[in-house]
């Protein structure tokens, strides 16, 4: 597995284990529809440093969104923002405590304005910067 995929797994896996439905930009309406909320968008990793020449370690920035469905008024979503947030922080931190993760940077967590989809959504949007071990 090269490290784009590795990266792709060890996120997906530490959002399903937090019960999110993870998805690419491009499935999320069969998302909605047939496996609800809540939800994980993840983009594809950006590689932003790398050595050319037996370099030990790339660096990644990946973005997520997470969504979760809003019950009520978008004035009563301050919860579920803070229900979002925890759960980003929590990935994060679990994410850097694997073997092959050097660093993880949260570089942006922040509410998304309006809905993502047709059912009501509360979404905050994430970009981490994930160092990683090359061979590892």
């Amino acid at each position: 597995m090269n490290t784009r995929e590795s990266l792709l797994a060890l996120i997906k896996k530490q959002l399903e284990e937090r019960s999110y439905n993870v998805c690419t930009p491009a499935e999320l309406s069969f998302t909605v529809a047939h496996e609800g909320f809540p939800i994980a968008i993840v983009e594809e990793p950006k590689l932003v440093a790398g050595s050319v020449s037996g370099g030990a370690v790339s660096a990644y920035d990946i973005g997520a969104k997470l969504l979760m469905q809003r019950a009520g008024s978008a004035d009563k979503c301050a919860p579920l923002f803070a229900l979002i947030e925890e759960d980003i922080v929590q990935v994060a931190t679990l994410v850097a405590e694997a073997p092959e993760v050097g660093s993880v940077v949260l570089r942006e967590v922040a509410p998304v304005a309006g809905a993502l989809t047709h059912a009501g959504d509360v979404a905050m949007s994430t970009v981490m910067r994930v160092e990683l071990f090359c061979g590892v």
